[in-house]
């Protein structure tokens, strides 16, 4: 008796199936790999040490309040020149003031808002970034941009 039904090989299908069972296999070892030979196997204090800031001390503490110091007399120098406006001056003032919380107080303010800086409580801190929020965004203002880097430079002399 004849059958209407012709068998065909399993390659005669679409190999779309196989190829992408081939894919998922693959990317399911590399993940395990990864995982493997990533940081996540260390142990937990040593993660810990790695992610720690290193708080500078004694001679180290003086090099980084002079490398910024020395970064704001190069502002003040451009702004004299007139190689840069107040507004960006402001925006460079406020990343300078951050950056060297940072390094030197192992506090990360890089990215955070005013209300999260309050939160850290360091009231001359604060009050600074916030007399840098107006001349940052405006168009125009009345603040003194000479007097704005003044007082950065007092708040780094005088950090402990």
């Amino acid at each position: 008796m004849e059958s209407s039904v012709k068998l065909n090989g399993i390659f005669m299908y679409s190999t779309l199936p196989i190829w992408l069972a081939a894919l998922a296999l693959i990317t399911l070892g590399v993940i395990i790999l990864v995982s493997i030979f990533s940081k996540k196997g260390e142990p937990v204090q040593r993660r810990v040490a790695a992610v720690r800031p290193r708080v500078p001390i004694g001679t180290d503490r003086m090099r980084v309040k002079s490398r910024y110091l020395g970064l704001l007399k190069d502002l003040e120098y451009r702004l004299r020149e007139g190689g840069i406006e107040f507004r960006p001056a402001y925006q460079e003032l406020s990343k300078i003031l951050r950056d060297f919380v940072k390094e030197i107080g192992g506090l990360d303010i890089t990215r955070c808002t005013l209300s999260q800086i309050r939160e850290k409580n360091i009231p001359v801190l604060t009050r600074l970034i916030e007399t840098f929020y107006e001349p940052e965004f405006a168009v125009e203002t009345d603040d003194d941009v000479f007097e704005a880097l003044e007082n950065v430079v007092k708040v780094i002399e005088g950090w402990n």
